[in-house]
């Protein structure tokens, strides 16, 4: 009964130490299936895209042939060429279980090529690929071990998290100038059923994303599936496939293992993108011609629109040189204003100076008057018809003269005002011509 239970133990141990020793040297078995397809993938859109006109079917078959068969050979001669080497990218370099399964911290090292992993039945070892499956990316379901990720956290914990170091180098690194020489991806479960992952940089500062798509990009670019059996192998499902499978079981297992139903798929969907493509081009033939009209008819009107451009141009040109015109014109009317007013200051003192004269004539012929009245009364025995005759000749004289001085400050008056209205005016329409500009 013991040795029965001790072989048992030693066929459990087997199974996860080739489990995790399969999941470590990922990168080296990569298949030239799987190299065949994504260079049959870059080939085919490469050619899509450059899709030549005249090109025929027949001539299309051979190019991708050829084509297959470049890469065909390039991927065996670069796998005959690293056989023995160290994976530069894609190995687990680390793994660190926090409160998850039977683990309440545990961090595990890992070699560059095969490691095992050995201990007591649940003593954690299956945690460790069950950890490293949840962590980049597996359901729950897949382990085997628990039927949603909260199942998997440590009992009487609320958080569970594992954060696993993988390899960056070489030429086949990811985005290494962003990540460096290692990508640390963390996973964190909650057991409200929430969980997020952080992806950072090869020390670990800076979180680079959060988001699903960067890590699918990550394992795509590295080849890791860890819901394929040929990276990841569990106990249970070794066991389903050495004693309970079919052969058509045994044979999807072998499609799925080698990725030929990848390829498959890949080579369908490329083959429908080329007949989508040669529609298209197909299409696009027949639309040329009335395009082409089209385009000569834009190209019409888009010259007449040039020219329809250019007019608008000269025509705000002749707006700007009419408005300076009208602007110079007015600047010679405030001028010319300036010089009228300035004209009638220099006589207005030359009109005061005989307004005065005209002042003091009057004052002495008022005294004439004045003595005239007083004779007038002193000689009353006298003829005084002359001397009325006189007096009436005086008194026009001075209504005359006071009329005319009269008149002479009016007119002096009214120049004044008229020319300071017109400078007034001038000014304001000056102001109003540069407020416009």
């Amino acid at each position: 009964m013991s040795s029965k239970r001790q072989r048992s133990e030693s066929s459990e141990s087997e199974a996860e130490e080739a489990s995790n020793s399969q999941c470590q040297t990922r990168s080296r078995s990569r298949s030239v299936v799987h190299s065949h397809s994504k260079r049959a993938r870059r080939s085919q859109t490469e050619e899509i895209n450059a899709f030549p006109d005249n090109i025929s079917e027949e001539d299309e078959e051979v190019e991708n042939e050829e084509i297959v068969a470049e890469g065909i050979e390039n991927t065996r001669l670069k796998k005959k060429s690293a056989t023995g080497a160290t994976a530069e990218s894609g190995v687990i370099e680390s793994i660190e279980l926090v409160n998850f399964m039977c683990h309440k911290f545990l961090k595990v090292p890992f070699g560059p090529k095969i490691n095992f992993i050995i201990g007591h039945n649940g003593s954690g070892k299956s945690a460790i690929l069950t950890g490293i499956t949840v962590c980049l990316g597996g359901k729950a379901n897949v382990t085997n071990r628990a039927s949603n990720l909260k199942s998997l956290i440590r009992e009487g914990s609320n958080v569970a998290q594992i954060t696993i170091k993988l390899r960056n180098r070489g030429e086949d690194a990811f985005n290494q100038d962003i990540y460096g020489d290692s990508i640390i991806i963390e996973r964190r479960i909650s057991s409200d059923g929430s969980n997020k992952y952080k992806i950072k940089t090869h020390d670990g500062k800076k979180t680079v994303s959060e988001k699903r798509e960067e890590l699918n990009a990550i394992l795509d670019h590295m080849a890791i599936q860890v819901d394929n059996p040929i990276n990841v192998l569990s106990q249970d499902t070794a066991r389903q496939f050495l004693h309970s499978s079919s052969a058509e079981d045994k044979y999807k297992f072998f499609m799925k293992g080698t990725q030929l139903t990848q390829l498959s798929e890949d080579y369908e969907l490329i083959r429908e993108s080329i007949e989508t493509t040669q529609n298209i081009i197909k299409y696009k033939k027949e639309v040329v011609p009335e395009l082409l009209k089209e385009a000569k008819e834009a190209e019409e009107r888009y010259k007449d629109m040039q020219k329809a451009r250019e007019l608008e141009l000269n025509v705000a040109s002749f707006k700007n040189q009419m408005a300076w015109a009208q602007v110079e014109e007015k600047e010679q009317e405030v001028i010319e204003a300036e010089r009228n007013s300035q004209r009638a200051m220099r006589r207005l003192p030359n009109l005061q100076a005989k307004l005065d004269e005209e002042e003091t004539e009057f004052d002495e012929i008022n005294t004439v008057v004045l003595d005239l009245e007083q004779k007038y009364h002193d000689l009353t025995n006298l003829s005084i018809n002359p001397l009325k005759e006189r007096k009436n000749e005086l008194n026009s004289l001075i209504r005359d003269k006071t009329r005319q001085l009269n008149e002479l400050k009016a007119c002096l008056k009214q120049d004044v005002e008229k020319h300071q209205q017109r400078i007034d005016e001038e000014t304001q329409k000056l102001k109003d011509v540069n407020r416009q500009k």
